[in-house]
């Protein structure tokens, strides 16, 4: 059990996936460890291509269709080839 604190500390919030997880300031332990690698491997990631058009395809094409072959029991390969031939044309 960990020992309680003498003065109260500021918690950092550290991502666990999608999840904002609120730890202590110091706190030792695996998560640790994997803030530092992650920290090491900043210097190397390529950023993210992020782009609206591809924001607005997943949003406005796949999506709605991907959710109506698993409700509907559709076939999924007929929908995406759909939603791949109404990404492609020109908005």
């Amino acid at each position: 059990m960990a020992k309680p604190l003498e003065k109260p500390v500021k918690a950092l919030e550290v991502t666990a996936g999608q999840r904002r997880v609120p730890r202590a300031a110091g706190e030792e332990g695996v998560a640790a460890e994997q803030d530092r690698v992650a920290l090491e491997q900043l210097s190397v990631a390529d950023p993210w291509p992020w782009s609206v058009d591809l924001f607005r395809i997943q949003r406005e094409i796949v999506q709605p269709r991907l959710e109506s072959a698993v409700i509907q029991g559709q076939n999924a390969r007929a929908i995406l080839s759909e939603a791949r031939a109404l990404a492609l044309e020109p908005t």
